[in-house]
């Protein structure tokens, strides 16, 4: 009943030697990407999911432009490399940090370093040892990230008038999910991993996605309600 990416060690100290003739450990690690099934453009975006806890640990939900492969071949030859191509990190969870990093990935704040203005990420707290949901919602203005219906960062198009060489919002076309769990090192992010932890697992109950029921201008008029919605500002 969920998707469970787990990460694990294998000790292959006869095979593997570093320079210094040390043994290396070989870490296994679980992953998964819509590419080439699904792509989203604008909505809302969730998963709830339970984090594994650990020293080194680093799940993440995230999305990429739909032209661009995580193995770096682009799959049209429209396609942008990255950061070009764009990138939402709707979730990144680091080592014992007990928060969740949310953080968007450009030309603009990456190759011309605008990372301030605006800021190009954030952070938000969430229940540790829990399930947690973490989510974005998505127009073509602005990005809000939430935790647990909470929004706890956004990230806003300036629609700057030379966007073609700015390119601070390529998120305008579809992109890809992937979830994963990956693990750190000496020089990596999350820092060294504590071996002892494992095998440790990210447990994701579901994602999902909403669209507009009205796909229409905010300023069109709206629909009347159907009878199976519930109007009630105070039920959660």
């Amino acid at each position: 009943g969920q998707l469970v990416l787990q990460v694990t060690n294998r000790d292959k100290e006869d095979q593997y030697k570093n320079p210094r003739g040390n043994r290396q450990v070989i870490y296994n690690s679980g992953s998964i990407r819509t590419h080439g099934k699904r792509e989203f453009l604008y909505g809302r975006i969730e998963m709830r999911a339970k984090l594994p806890e650990g020293k080194g640990a680093f799940p993440a939900f995230w999305t990429l432009g739909s032209d661009f492969t995580l193995d770096g071949r682009i799959s049209s030859e429209q396609g942008a490399s990255w950061p070009v191509c764009g990138e939402i990190d709707i979730m990144e969870q680091v080592s014992m940090d007990k928060i969740a990093q949310h953080s968007v990935h450009t030309h603009y704040t990456l190759d011309l370093g605008y990372d301030k203005n605006p800021p190009r990420n954030g952070y938000g707290e969430y229940r540790d040892g829990e399930f947690n949901i973490y989510g974005i919602e998505w127009t073509a203005e602005k990005i809000i990230f939430t935790v647990n219906g909470e929004e706890t960062f956004s990230y806003p198009n300036l629609h700057l008038p030379n966007e073609s060489l700015m390119q601070q919002w390529p998120f305008d076309v579809p992109y890809y999910l992937i979830l994963n769990y990956s693990v750190g090192g000496e020089d990596a992010w999350p820092g060294p991993i504590d071996d002892r932890g494992l095998p440790a697992h990210m447990e994701v109950e579901y994602v999902r996605y909403y669209e507009k029921e009205n796909k229409g201008n905010d300023d069109d008029e709206e629909e009347e309600p159907s009878d199976n919605l519930i109007q009630n500002g105070n039920f959660e």
